[in-house]
């Protein structure tokens, strides 16, 4: 028998795997992890604690009852999981929309990777952008695949001036985290019907700009993504989205007269048209499993700016992609409202 204390950390540990595999049933691949199942451990679990929702995820929603929370957050570890539901009203378990939002430590042990910010989606039986993995740790050969999947480029966030977010450097035989990981700070989660909001910031010691980024998914349809940076100085902006494999040589650009629009399979991103931002489709890779990886492209916007917004739409689809347009981000008169949260 186990200690009463250990007992509750394992029941912890459950609580966060029930939320945290996508409706696929697989677990994203964050950090240093894979993308895996271990729903037989949401199994396990049930057998040995009950508890109805276990057993419903367990079994992808055919066994047990839903969880009686939507959207749950996890300020230790600074994961918030959004979804529409649990497969129990009008849509099928399976085609439920997801998405896992990153604004926690680094961690210890040199497995955590430059992702502050960055977040997984997924919808309609598929992961539409996906954390690439981490696929090795060897860092020998012409290409250093193991700096290159732990770059903060390799994750769905701002990168600023090319920096990492903490600093990461050769030390020896390898690269080690060798500066002081970002402040960061989980200003907003709120869950409701027909609307979930989180608003995180990550204050990095590489550069002065500040991120601040903003969450609403609406009616557990799609999800608008407000990137807020601010700073003194111009700096160059990257914002990378990275699709997953199947969306492999079916991206295009669309412009219209007040929107850009990029279309991949089930996914329409859609941001106002603005002359600054320059889009590209980038080749990148994503691994799900050590050792393997597949190509698959990244959606870079690029800005050059002091303080900016980038205004993202984040719209799955199941059959027919949507036309949509999107208003011109808030002046800079409202930015700095925006990022200290008074909006």
């Amino acid at each position: 028998e186990m200690p009463e204390p250990f007992e509750q950390l394992v029941k912890k540990a459950l609580e966060f795997s029930l939320y945290a595999h996508r409706p696929d049933g697989l677990i994203p691949a964050l950090s240093d992890g894979d993308s895996r199942c271990f729903l037989d451990l949401l199994q396990q679990g049930y057998d040995l604690y009950g508890g109805e929702a276990l057993l419903y995820v367990a079994s992808r929603g055919a066994q047990g009852q839903p969880p009686t929370v939507r959207s749950k957050g996890f300020p230790d570890s600074g994961y918030y999981v959004l979804r529409s539901g649990w497969g129990d009203q009008t849509e099928a378990y399976q085609d439920e929309r997801y998405l896992i939002f990153d604004c926690g430590p680094l961690g210890a042990g040199n497995h955590g990777h430059l992702d502050l910010l960055s977040f997984e989606a997924y919808a309609y039986g598929t992961p539409l952008i996906i954390d690439p993995g981490r696929y090795t740790y060897d860092e020998s050969g012409p290409v250093n695949w193991r700096v290159r999947f732990r770059n903060t480029a390799a994750h769905n966030t701002v990168l600023v001036d090319g920096r990492n977010q903490t600093r990461y450097e050769w030390k020896k035989s390898r690269f080690k985290i060798s500066g002081p990981e970002p402040d960061r700070s989980m200003v907003a989660f709120v869950s409701k019907p027909g609307l979930d909001y989180l608003h995180g910031i990550a204050r990095s010691y590489e550069y002065p700009a500040i991120h601040g980024r903003k969450v609403l998914f609406i009616n557990g349809e799609y999800w608008v993504i407000l990137d807020l940076l601010r700073a003194d100085e111009s700096h160059r902006y990257d914002l990378h989205f990275h699709l997953a494999p199947p969306a492999q040589g079916e991206v295009s650009l669309s412009v219209s007269h007040d929107t850009l629009s990029v279309y991949s399979p089930k996914l329409v991103l859609a941001q106002p048209l603005v002359p600054t931002v320059r889009p590209s489709i980038e080749e990148g890779f994503v691994s799900t499993s050590y050792g393997k990886k597949e190509r698959a492209p990244i959606v870079r916007l690029t800005q050059d700016a002091s303080s900016t917004c980038f205004l993202t739409v984040v719209y799955p689809y199941k059959n027919t992609a949507p036309k949509i347009s999107v208003e011109a981000p808030p002046t800079s008169g409202d930015l700095r409202r925006l990022l200290d949260g008074r909006q």
